[in-house]
């Protein structure tokens, strides 16, 4: 019996150190692609570039003036803040702000918006609903819906 077990153990230990030598030789992937290596930069310059050059093109782009955009910031920022982690930064409540606001002023498709503000489709499609969502229940109080 003892030496059954042990053809099991010392099968089960081959296995994976053979499984463990062919995954040496795949391609490692990485968590996002070239496109996404400057990371939310992108986005946060846009936004800086537009509040400082232009407050008409930041109007345009948000539907709101920069002080307007401040306004629902902090109401909603605290929640729709994220902290960061030790393999990547989090994407500022700034930018998640913008990124909803682009989507409801224009009906942008998430692809769209992955481009313009240098973040993946997955992460707009994950945090939209979620800033969609901070706002009603920040704004109840000052709207009444029936």
């Amino acid at each position: 019996m003892t030496s059954d077990v042990t053809l099991c153990a010392i099968s089960v230990c081959n296995t994976f150190v053979l499984l463990s030598e062919v995954k040496k030789g795949k391609r490692k992937r990485w968590w996002s692609r070239n496109l996404f290596a400057g990371g939310v930069s992108v986005g946060l310059n846009l936004l800086e570039k537009l509040k400082l050059d232009d407050g008409k093109g930041f109007h345009n782009f948000t539907r709101m003036t920069p002080s307007d955009f401040e306004e629902p910031l902090q109401m909603v920022g605290g929640k729709i803040s994220k902290c960061d982690t030790r393999f990547r930064e989090t994407i500022p409540a700034s930018i998640r702000l913008a990124v909803t606001l682009r989507f409801l002023a224009s009906g942008e498709s998430f692809t769209s918006l992955m481009y313009t503000f240098g973040i993946s489709k997955q992460s707009v499609s994950r945090f939209v609903p979620e800033v969609c969502d901070d706002i009603i229940t920040s704004l109840k109080r000052f709207v009444k819906v029936s």
